[in-house]
C-alpha cells in the first residue's frame, strides 16, 4: 500500500508549521520595531514652547516647562543649583534650544 502523495510525514508537517511561526513572530518583530522607531522621533522634534520668566530659580522654570508640555524632569538639587535665579525668553523653540539657553 503506497501513501497518498499529498500527505507529508508527520516531522516534516511539524517543521513547516515551526518555520511559518517564526516567520510570523519575524514579521510581528519588524513591524513593532519600526513603529517604535517613528514614534521616537516625532514629538519631542515638535514641540515649540513660548516661555518668559525673569528673575525666576530654576526649579521654578523646569517646573513651568513640566506644566506646558508632556515632559517630566528629575533632577539631583545637589548636583545642579536648583535656587539659582535665571532668566529666559523663549517664543517657539524646541525643547532642546531652550534647555541649551537655559543651562548656559
Amino acid at each position: 500500500m503506497k501513501k497518498p502523495l499529498g500527505m507529508c510525514p508527520f516531522w516534516r508537517r511539524k517543521g513547516l508549521n515551526f518555520i511559518f511561526l517564526t516567520m510570523t513572530l519575524l514579521a510581528v518583530l519588524i513591524f513593532a520595531g519600526t513603529m517604535a522607531l517613528s514614534a521616537a522621533n516625532s514629538y519631542s522634534q515638535k514641540t515649540k514652547l513660548d516661555l518668559q520668566m525673569q528673575n525666576a530659580s530654576v526649579s521654578d522654570i523646569l517646573r513651568t516647562i513640566e506644566s506646558n508640555s508632556e515632559f517630566i524632569f528629575i533632577y539631583d538639587a545637589s548636583v545642579i543649583n536648583a535656587n539659582a535665579m535665571r532668566s529666559v525668553s523663549v517664543k517657539g523653540e524646541q525643547l532642546e534650544n531652550v534647555l541649551e539657553q537655559f543651562f548656559k
